[in-house]
C-alpha cells in the first residue's frame, strides 16, 4: 500500500509542476498527449488533455517521450569526453585516475560522479570537438584507435585514463598519449537496452535502477536518479553510482521497458525493389535518429517501391503514423503493410489511402506468432499514378514480446 507519505509527496510535485507536454505510448502502442507531472518508482502521474489527474501503475505505460520538434539536444562544448555502451547508454564526462581495478576504464560523469565502467560493456569513447567525432571506425576483431590526425591503431585494449591509452598492437604494448586520441572503438557486441532508460536533453542515456519524485519550493518539479551500475559489483567491489536528479523538463523520455521497444529504423533492410512498371528507385533514407527522444527515426520513402525487413524474433506488433511528403493536387498512393511467413504465405495486416484529402494515417498492427517473419512495406501508385508519392513514417516502433 502506498504510503501517505508519498501521496503528499506526489501532491506536492502536482501543485508546482511546470507545463511538461510529454507523448505517453501504452504497451499496445497507442498514444496519447498527456501533462506528466510525477514519477514515484512503480507509479507515473498526469493530466489528461481534458485537465483530468491520474495515477496508474509504470506496467500501464510503455514510455514517456517529448511530442515530436519539441527540442533540439544541446552540444557539449568542445573537448569534452563522450563514452559510449554496448546497450546504449551514453555519459558525458572525462577519464578519471580510478583506483586501477582491472578490465575497467574509471569515469568522471557529471551525472553519477565516479564510476566504473567494464571494457566489455563499452562500445566507444570519443572526444567531442576532434577528428573522431561522430565517425565511428568499423572495429571488427580489434579495437580502433583513431589519433587526432586521424592516423587508426588497431589491436587489444588494455587500459584507458588519463595516464593514456594502452593497447597490445600484435604483441607489442603501446601507450598513447591521452591528447593524442580522438575517439576508441571495442570490438564489442552490441547487448541491447533493457530495464528503465532515461534520455536527458544533453544527450546523457542512462539505464535506471529506481525513480523517485524529487521537488522544493521554488524548484521545478523533478526525479532522483538512481543509475544502474555500469561494471562489475561484488562482495568486495562496489560500484554504485552517486543519485542524480533532473528536471521533468529535461528529460526527453522515460522508457519504462527498454527491450520491449524498437525503433524500426534499427533494423537493416533486407531488400528495397521499385514496384510496378518502374526499374529503379532511390533507397529509401532514414532522418532524425539522432536527435530523437527514443532514438527512432523516421523513415522517408521516396517513390513507390517495396522494402523487406527480417523481423526480430518475438516482434508481436508494429505502429507508426504515415503522411504525405508533399500534399497537393496529383497526390494519390496506397502504403500496404504486409507480413510474410514465407515465400508462399503473404498476409495483408493494413492499407492505408493517402490524397491530398487524407494526406495521413495511423498503422497499429499485431504481428503475431514467433520465428522467422519479414515484414513487408509497400508504396503503390494511386489513380494519378507516380507522381508526387513520397511518404514519411514518423518514428515506426515494433514492440518485443507480448
Amino acid at each position: 500500500m502506498r504510503t501517505l507519505a508519498t501521496i503528499l509527496t506526489l501532491a506536492a510535485a502536482s501543485a508546482a509542476v511546470a507545463d511538461v507536454p510529454r507523448l505517453l505510448i501504452s504497451p499496445d502502442l497507442t498514444e496519447r498527449l498527456v501533462r506528466l507531472t510525477a514519477i514515484d518508482g512503480d507509479l507515473v502521474e498526469y493530466e489528461t488533455e481534458t485537465g483530468l489527474l491520474r495515477r496508474e501503475p509504470a506496467s500501464g505505460v510503455l514510455a514517456l517521450l517529448e511530442p515530436d520538434g519539441a527540442r533540439i539536444v544541446r552540444p557539449e562544448p568542445e573537448g569534452a569526453w563522450l563514452i559510449e555502451l554496448t546497450d546504449g547508454q551514453r555519459l558525458f564526462g572525462a577519464p578519471g585516475e580510478g583506483d586501477g581495478r582491472p578490465d575497467a576504464v574509471a569515469w568522471e560523469s557529471r551525472l553519477v560522479g565516479m564510476t566504473y565502467i567494464d571494457l566489455d560493456r563499452i562500445d566507444r569513447i570519443e572526444r567531442l570537438g576532434t577528428f573522431g567525432q561522430g565517425n565511428p571506425a568499423e572495429a571488427g576483431s580489434d579495437d580502433l584507435v583513431v589519433l587526432t590526425n586521424g592516423d587508426v591503431v588497431q589491436g587489444f585494449l588494455l587500459a584507458f585514463g588519463p595516464d593514456g591509452t594502452e593497447l597490445d598492437a600484435g604483441g607489442a604494448e603501446l601507450v598513447l598519449p591521452l591528447e593524442r586520441v580522438a575517439s576508441v572503438d571495442l570490438a564489442t557486441p552490441e547487448s541491447g537496452p533493457s530495464g528503465v532508460v532515461l534520455r536527458l536533453a544533453d544527450g546523457s542515456v542512462v539505464a535506471a535502477q529506481s525513480l523517485s519524485p524529487s521537488s522544493a519550493a521554488g524548484v521545478a518539479p523533478g526525479l532522483e536518479v538512481s543509475a544502474a551500475p555500469f561494471g562489475t559489483v561484488s562482495e568486495s567491489v562496489s560500484n554504485e553510482a552517486d543519485p542524480f536528479r533532473a528536471a521533468l523538463a529535461d528529460i526527453r523520455s522515460v522508457v519504462f521497458d527498454a527491450a520491449a521497444l524498437r525503433p524500426l529504423s534499427s533494423v537493416e533492410p533486407e531488400q528495397e525493389s521499385p514496384v510496378g512498371d518502374r526499374r529503379w528507385t532511390p533507397p529509401m533514407d532514414t532522418v532524425g535518429a539522432d536527435t530523437s527522444p527514443i532514438g527512432a527515426g523516421d523513415l522517408v520513402i521516396p517513390g513507390p517501391m517495396e522494402i523487406r525487413w527480417r523481423l526480430p524474433e518475438d516482434a508481436s506488433r508494429i505502429a507508426f503514423d504515415a503522411e504525405l511528403a508533399n500534399v497537393g493536387p496529383w497526390a494519390a498512393c496506397d502504403l500496404v503493410v504486409l507480413l510474410a511467413d514465407g515465400p508462399e504465405t503473404v498476409t495483408e495486416l493494413a492499407r492505408l489511402e493517402l490524397s491530398e484529402q487524407t494526406p495521413r494515417g495511423r498503422i497499429n498492427e499485431e504481428l503475431g506468432g514467433a520465428g522467422l517473419r519479414r515484414l513487408v512495406i509497400r508504396l503503390e501508385p494511386g489513380r494519378f499514378g507516380p507522381i508526387r508519392d513520397r511518404v514519411i513514417l514518423r518514428r515506426p516502433l515494433l514492440l518485443i514480446g507480448e
